[in-house]
């Protein structure tokens, strides 16, 4: 009984995550990252760590490279408003991010 309510979970969890993705995703069809750069850029974060996320609980690498990338780009507009703490934090994101690479 408790490992199915814990495997429910999961899955409910991983819905959930896949949503966000989904929101994000369509977040970013309306952001143009000229026009709202900022606005773009942590959109782009918040989409790598729900890649992030779901890369760590199905363990498909490719979900896991794609938020890699999510987070390389919003870095390039960090970097170029010099946002310090969206800087420090995203990096920190891709740097796990990484790590959980290196490890599969």
């Amino acid at each position: 009984q408790r490992a199915r309510e814990t495997l429910g979970q999961h899955e409910n969890g991983i819905q959930y995550i896949n949503k966000a993705i989904s929101l994000h995703r369509s977040a970013l069809e309306t952001l143009a990252r000229d026009d709202e750069p900022f606005e773009w850029a942590n959109t782009q974060n918040n989409l790598g760590t729900a890649l992030s996320m779901l890369g760590r609980c199905n363990g498909n690498t490719v979900h896991l490279y794609e938020g890699a990338e999510a987070f390389r780009v919003a870095l390039e507009i960090f970097n170029q408003t010099e946002a310090n703490y969206y800087i420090e934090r995203t990096t920190e994101n891709l740097k796990l991010t990484m790590s959980l690479i290196r490890m599969r």
